[in-house]
Parts: C-alpha cells; sequence; structure tokens
C-alpha cells in the first residue's frame, strides 16, 4: 500500500476526522485556591453610530430608491394591462 493511500484510508475514518476539526480545551485550566467572584456587575456598551453616508446623501438615496420603485410598479401594471 503506498503512502497516500493509507493516508487516504486514515483520514476518511469519520471518528479520526471529528477528533481532529476542534481542541476540546474543557478542563484545561489549572486550579486556583482564589475565590471566584459570580457578582460582576458590567456597564452597558457604549455603541458609537458610525455612518457611512451624511444625512442629506441618505435622504437623497431614499428619495432615489422610492423613484426608482414607483418605475417598477407602474412598468408592471403596464405589462399586466397589455
Amino acid at each position: 500500500m503506498s503512502v497516500a493511500n493509507e493516508a487516504e484510508s486514515y483520514l476518511s475514518q469519520p471518528s479520526l476526522l471529528h477528533c481532529m476539526s476542534y481542541i476540546d480545551t474543557q478542563g484545561l485550566s489549572a486550579p486556583s485556591d482564589k475565590p471566584i467572584n459570580h457578582n460582576i456587575q458590567y456597564k452597558p456598551m457604549q455603541v458609537n453610530k458610525m455612518r457611512i453616508f451624511s444625512d442629506m446623501e441618505r435622504d437623497e438615496l431614499k428619495q432615489m430608491m422610492r423613484e426608482v420603485l414607483d418605475e417598477y410598479v407602474e412598468a408592471g401594471k403596464e405589462i399586466s394591462e397589455a
């Protein structure tokens, strides 16, 4: 049996593929004598709005989208009437 065929047969076993797809780290932390505080209070995360378009550009885009949708609806009505 060649090395390539041996490697393919080795990797074709589903149990081995499952074991090699991730590293199980459960229980790897060292034991500690320090008490664990489970009552930690976190502040709410601050989210900064970062917009690509200015307010004026957003209004222009909305207006253009509405015009395009209106034209699309009118074109659909013309096709259905014909």
